[in-house]
């Protein structure tokens, strides 16, 4: 699909290039300048052939002669539809678990999926145990606060 996509886009897709940019002092913005667009293609055969070879020049025109660019879209279309339609590796792999799962007895499958747990209640409250110095300044701070008699 990408080999499709570069062809595409080198031979009919036309682009404009940035010449140059001035900075405008009065709003702090950048003015940009494009040529006119035109394709990849056309550039390459617009340089002069000390920097492209003719031969180069020749095989590239006869290559966009063969080229049909309604068929190349047409082509790219049906393969994106291709990649929406098709199943990823995460999702065959899901399917093919959810599957040995179906066919595994249910008790096995209890055991396999998720671990036991063991929690206790949870109305019950934790328990604290204090060692035996800090009972002591427990029950005294305690005690003051008991009505005295």
């Amino acid at each position: 699909m990408h080999a499709l996509d570069d062809v595409h886009l080198n031979f009919c897709v036309p682009g404009r290039k940035l010449i140059g940019r001035v900075r405008d002092d009065e709003h702090g913005r950048w003015r940009k300048y494009y040529d006119a667009a035109c394709t990849p293609l056309a550039r390459v055969l617009a340089r002069p052939d000390n920097e492209v070879p003719a031969a180069v020049k020749a095989r590239l025109q006869a290559q966009a002669a063969a080229l049909d660019p309604l068929a190349l879209q047409e082509e790219k279309e049906r393969l994106v539809m291709q990649l929406l339609h098709s199943r990823s590796r995460a999702q065959q792999a899901a399917d093919l678990l959810a599957r040995r799962q179906r066919h595994t007895p249910r008790a096995a499958r209890r055991h396999t999926t998720r671990p036991a747990r063991h929690l206790p209640p949870r109305h019950a409250a934790p328990s604290l145990r204090l060692s035996s110095s800090l009972r002591g300044s427990a029950q005294a701070r305690r005690s003051h606060l008991r009505p005295k008699k």
